[in-house]
């Protein structure tokens, strides 16, 4: 008859190991999970990122329709570009510019731009200290989205 004999160190040990390693994985899916339940636009603002395709917050509020590309100034005083065949639009909402990620971290709006696309999508978001001397670059970002 075979005597059984007590799990080793280094069996104890590789358990420990996979059950730390399971536990730090459901921490950060829960937290990833916490950040998306939040909104994009917390990630936007933490990660200073861009997700292309993310449905663009506030399309009523700035009397955006799908079906046409607009692009978006947030300021509190400055010209609007001229974008050929495309509406602009000026806004000087902090909060929604907050959802945009167009806040400094001193709390202060923009300036800066966003384009969405006709599908309602956010496809572009710039800081821009004046977008009407950039007209030309935004035309040509314009082109390129649907």
């Amino acid at each position: 008859m075979l005597k059984k004999q007590a799990p080793s160190t280094r069996l104890w040990l590789q358990i420990l190991s996979v059950a730390l390693v399971a536990v730090v994985g459901v921490s950060q899916y829960q937290l990833q999970a916490r950040q998306r339940a939040v909104g994009g636009a917390v990630a936007l603002q933490r990660l200073d990122l861009l997700y292309l395709h993310q449905p663009a917050p506030g399309l009523a509020q700035l009397g955006v329709t799908s079906g046409s590309k607009t692009v978006v100034v947030f300021c509190q005083k400055c010209r609007l570009p001229e974008v050929a065949g495309t509406r602009v639009v000026g806004s000087s909402d902090i909060s929604l510019a907050d959802s945009y990620a167009l806040v400094t971290s001193s709390g202060r709006l923009g300036p800066g731009y966003v384009i969405i696309d006709s599908h309602g999508s956010l496809r572009y978001r710039s800081f821009d200290a004046d977008p009407a001397s950039h007209s030309a670059e935004i035309n040509r970002l314009v082109k390129g989205v649907e």
